[in-house]
C-alpha cells in the first residue's frame, strides 16, 4: 500500500515536470517566432519608425502580439532598436520578451515566474 503511495507521488511529479517543460518550451517557441515575423515586418516598415534604442511602436507590437497568440498578450513587452537612423540597409533589431509563470507557481520556479526573451535583426528593404 505504502509503494504504491510512493511510486505514484513519484509519478505525478515526472508528469507534471513534463507537462510545465512542454509548456515552457512552447511559449519560448512563440517568443522567437514572434521576434523573428516583427523582424520582417520592421525591415518593410521601419521608415516609419523613429531611431533610437528599445523603441516600442504600436503596430510592431500588434504584429508580435498577433505571432504569439497563444501566449497572454499582457505579458509580452515588444521593442526595437535602429541605433543610428531606420533607413535602408541598416539593421533593425526586434526584441519581444514574455513572463512566464508556470502552472505550479512557486513549486517549481522560486521567483513564480520567468522571462522569455528573443531578439531577431534584418535588414531595412525600403
Amino acid at each position: 500500500m505504502i509503494e504504491g503511495a510512493l511510486v505514484f507521488t513519484v509519478f505525478m511529479l515526472l508528469l507534471m515536470g513534463t507537462m510545465e517543460f512542454g509548456r515552457f518550451v512552447y511559449a519560448y517557441n512563440f517568443v522567437a517566432h514572434a521576434a523573428r515575423e516583427g523582424a520582417r515586418y520592421a525591415a518593410v516598415h521601419a521608415s516609419a519608425f523613429a531611431p533610437g534604442a528599445n523603441v516600442t511602436n504600436p503596430q510592431l507590437s500588434n504584429v508580435a502580439n498577433a505571432w504569439a497568440a497563444g501566449l497572454d498578450n499582457t505579458k509580452v513587452t515588444t521593442t526595437y532598436s535602429c541605433p543610428d537612423s531606420c533607413i535602408a540597409g541598416k539593421t533593425v533589431q526586434v526584441r519581444v520578451k514574455y513572463t512566464y509563470v508556470p502552472m505550479v507557481g512557486n513549486f517549481i520556479l522560486p521567483g513564480g515566474s520567468v522571462s522569455l526573451v528573443s531578439t531577431s535583426s534584418s535588414v531595412i528593404f525600403q
